[in-house]
């Protein structure tokens, strides 16, 4: 038994264990761990007794109880912030005031159940808690992580007696509460996040819960982020997945991401976890090779080295970057390359390449250009370098800067990104070479 489980034993209250136990002990109970997840999870199911399911348990997995007890720490400190915001009339402000936990991991760590526990303690230790648990497809939601929860709420020995677990919601049976205290399961959607922009519980505590949140697209991350503005409230986001991708806002979340100060990221290699089954682990290892994507992905609960639509891994570029600047000869032709962006959040980047060398002229990166302003910015490019070919990305809005970089008189050549090679099947030195594209 880890430190932190015996921890959290230690702070059961002396409650009932069946349906009949004392009402006001059962409450006073669920206050005194209104803010430590770890002891009600401890407390609330039937860990050790025989004939149950949790028999041959005696907590949550080392990685969880980990867990909850950062959960319990950090609400320790809200709750100080915000009694200390009351008194002098203010707000507390800025990322301290949000537990937000990112847990990135191989298969089989018991991710599920952990999810589960902590969104019945979240719910049913705070009245009129709101939130919304969301996974990567409905089937996920449904089949595996609201199933689950159905499993823990069958397992908590009061849950039947203040609570209704539905297909779609979890609510109290106090009819005058069935709209403030609940926890909705809502799958995501692109084309419709108005589910997620409405997550306001002031002066509550509000839950939000991302499973496989790898492949959660950003918009969601960023409507539910701007959602969570509440003041003076416990909010707690937790996101939790396979890190199956190496771009996006759960990748940001960990190590030299761009949120990763704002998170707490923890990477969970399944060796480690007790239940897991290491033959398995073991043979894919053997199989792919302890590091392939596969084993960092499933086994390691590591990020992958290369995305599903990229020819390069993030190690290989950065390898790349960081060698020393090969000797060019002054007569290697110069190429400019053009990344066309047009608005939005995306930059247009003009690139140069003399042979090998790619470093020695900086790259130009502009924001919010229209496509005739990229233009100009190309032929004062032109003027400047005299390249000896200009190539621009032709997809998309990429056509227009090609067509006014000709009536400029410039010779461009447009790069069609999508479409098939000209080269793969010619007999010349590249023989035998393949290109999925242009």
């Amino acid at each position: 038994m880890s430190a932190a489980i015996a921890q959290g034993v230690g702070r059961i209250a002396p409650v009932g264990s069946s349906p009949d136990a004392d009402q006001a002990a059962l409450l006073q109970w669920l206050a005194e761990v209104r803010d430590d997840p770890l002891a009600f999870v401890m407390g609330a199911f039937p860990w050790g007794v025989p004939g149950t399911a949790l028999e041959s348990s005696r907590g949550p997995v080392p990685w969880a109880a980990e867990l909850m007890e950062r959960i319990r720490l950090k609400l320790i400190s809200i709750e100080a912030a915000i009694a200390e915001a009351l008194r002098t009339e203010s707000a507390v402000d800025g990322a301290d005031d949000v537990v937000q936990e990112a847990v990135a991991s191989g298969h089989g760590i018991a991710k599920s159940a952990t999810v589960a526990q902590l969104t019945l303690w979240a719910f049913m230790t705070y009245p009129d808690c709101r939130g919304v648990v969301t996974a990567n497809t409905e089937t996920q939601l449904k089949t595996k992580t609201w199933a689950e929860l159905g499993k823990w709420f069958n397992l908590c020995w009061f849950a039947r007696d203040h609570f209704t677990l539905n297909a779609t919601s979890l609510i109290s049976k106090d009819p005058s509460r069935e709209r403030t205290w609940r926890i909705d399961m809502i799958p995501w959607s692109e084309k419709n996040t108005e589910a997620f922009a409405g997550l306001h519980n002031k002066g509550k505590r509000l839950l939000l819960i991302f499973d496989e949140g790898s492949a959660i697209p950003d918009i969601i991350w960023e409507v539910a982020e701007g959602a969570l503005t509440d003041a003076n409230t416990q909010i707690i986001w937790l996101v939790f997945g396979n890190p199956t991708r190496n771009i996006g806002r759960f990748r940001e979340c960990f190590a030299g991401g761009r949120f990763a100060k704002f998170w707490h990221s923890t990477q969970i290699d399944s060796r480690t976890v007790p239940i897991t089954n290491k033959a398995r682990l073991q043979s894919w290892i053997e199989a792919y090779g302890e590091d392939s994507d596969f084993v960092r992905i499933r086994v390691l609960g590591q990020f992958p080295r290369t995305g599903d639509m990229e020819f390069f891994s993030a190690a290989e570029i950065d390898e790349a970057m960081s060698r020393e600047v090969p000797y060019t000869e002054r007569s290697t032709p110069l190429a400019l390359g053009v990344d066309v962006a047009r608005f939005g959040r995306n930059n247009s980047v003009l690139f140069y390449r003399k042979g090998r060398d790619a470093r020695t002229i900086d790259a130009a990166i502009h924001s919010r250009l229209s496509t005739t302003a990229l233009a100009h910015q190309i032929l004062a490019a032109f003027e400047r370098y005299r390249p000896d070919g200009i190539f621009i990305d032709e997809g998309g809005v990429g056509g227009g800067v090609v067509d006014r970089c000709r009536e400029m008189r410039l010779y461009v050549t447009g790069v069609q990104f999508g479409s098939k090679d000209d080269i793969t099947g010619i007999v010349f030195d590249n023989a035998g070479e393949r290109y999925v594209n242009k």
